[in-house]
């Protein structure tokens, strides 16, 4: 070996030290979040059922413009519902990998952290909007019944909350007998 060979070894930086915690750390938290996500409130499932229902509004719009916006809305859903999966367990593979060779490149570091980071976003996302939903809703909109609001009903507009029009219905008032309201 030369010496300018001699020196240029020399001087390289040895490579960073294997951080084991890390990625044990990453290969405990990812399965839990991705449980927490396809479990907790069915966020995935939901997920790919509104992807699915902009798929089926794409095919019945009429303009372009509604077939544009079904089309993003649907696309971007599908999207991140297969990087929740994909980044999931490739995440959960190369730091279990890892573990088990006791080393791990930069590029399988850099892998684990994005895909645990997008975890904890996809995890943390759908009660961060419900959240946002209560905190800037204007004062009126949080006095809705909960059933009449998911069909975008006031409580004005229904007329009745939905446990008086059980009881009214149960009562023979409305001229129903023992049944439920349909609008319930």
């Amino acid at each position: 070996m030369s010496s300018l060979a001699l020196l240029a070894h020399a001087a390289a930086p040895p490579p960073p030290a294997f951080n084991g915690l890390f990625y044990a750390t990453a290969a405990t938290v990812i399965p839990v979040l991705f449980l927490a996500i396809a479990v907790q409130g069915r966020t995935y499932e939901n997920l790919v059922n509104a992807g699915t229902a902009a798929d089926r509004r794409l095919s019945e719009a009429t303009t372009w413009r509604r077939r544009t916006i079904a089309y993003v809305s649907g696309s971007v859903l599908f999207v991140i519902a297969g990087l929740i999966l994909v980044w999931g367990v490739l995440s959960e593979i190369i730091a279990v990998a890892a573990l088990h060779q006791q080393q791990a490149s930069g590029a399988a570091g850099f892998i684990v952290l994005i895909g645990t980071i997008f975890m904890v976003i996809a995890a943390a996302g759908p009660p961060a909007l419900v959240f946002a939903r209560y905190a800037w809703a204007p004062a009126g909109e949080l006095a809705k019944d909960p059933a009449d609001a998911r069909r975008g009903r006031s409580r004005h507009r229904a007329g009745l909350t939905r446990t008086r029009r059980y009881h009214a219905a149960r009562n023979g008032q409305n001229g129903h007998r023992g049944l439920i309201l349909a609008g319930m």
